[in-house]
């Protein structure tokens, strides 16, 4: 959910510290696999401050160190990509059971086969021209040293 230019303060606060405490689950003694492929042009896009990118791409960068946190970027050498098509989540409960989560206009959630299947697939295709994970490690620190210098 992205916040809207003039959102009232507190609901941003409030929003900020919903978010810092879903970053909880990976603290648990077992937590989730977890799979992010971030297109470059969002590591480039002002979203609060320079200061608050930086701070935000370096905590990206340690989380990305975990063995069970894989981000990836697109790098935007690679052009147009099936991602571009705009941002989507899938998660698969302990049973096998995948969930697709679309928010165009209006957050989506199914687990209709068909839909979560064109899910996995667009998600296969990003990942194809996505970076091996230590060089978008790499990215995201180099990008968020830019961020720092401003």
């Amino acid at each position: 959910m992205f916040l809207a230019a003039g959102a009232d303060d507190d609901y941003a606060d409030e929003q900020v510290l919903v978010r810092l405490g879903r970053q909880e689950i990976f603290d648990r003694p077992r937590p989730p696999h977890f799979v992010a492929v971030v297109d470059e042009s969002a590591l480039h896009r002002l979203t609060g401050s320079p200061q608050i990118m930086h701070d935000a791409l370096i905590r990206v960068a340690e989380l990305s160190a975990r063995p069970g946190i894989v981000v990836q970027v697109v790098p935007s050498a690679k052009g147009a990509n099936a991602g571009l098509s705009g941002t989507f989540d899938l998660a698969t409960a302990a049973d096998g059971t995948t969930t697709l989560r679309q928010d165009g206009i209006e957050d989506q959630t199914t687990e209709k086969q068909p839909l979560v299947s064109k899910g996995v697939i667009l998600f296969d295709l990003i990942r194809g021209n996505a970076l091996p994970r230590d060089e978008s490690r790499s990215l995201i620190v180099e990008i968020a040293e830019q961020w720092k210098s401003r």
